[in-house]
């Protein structure tokens, strides 16, 4: 049987998976996407950006302010712009 701080020890290992396994993933899923690099930041200059594949750098509103992300191409909802 186990005992008490046995599986407060397993509960603290299966959060600390599971905050490690959250943070190492992107906000967008795009399974057969061109862009690479998705949700990073780029910045765009003329024809240049700094992002990986077939991506759009783009204006992303958020809770935080403005900021410009690589963002697969023809994906715009509401709360992005097109730079």
């Amino acid at each position: 049987m186990m005992s008490a701080a046995h599986s407060a020890f397993i509960l603290i290992v299966a959060t600390t998976i599971a905050m490690i396994d959250i943070s190492s993933t992107s906000m967008w899923y795009f399974p057969n996407g061109q862009c690479t690099s998705v949700g990073l930041p780029c910045s765009n200059y003329s024809n240049y950006n700094n992002c990986t594949g077939t991506c759009n750098c783009i204006l992303y509103r958020d809770t935080t302010g403005v900021s410009k992300i690589c963002m697969e191409p023809g994906y715009n909802p509401l709360h992005m712009i097109m730079y």
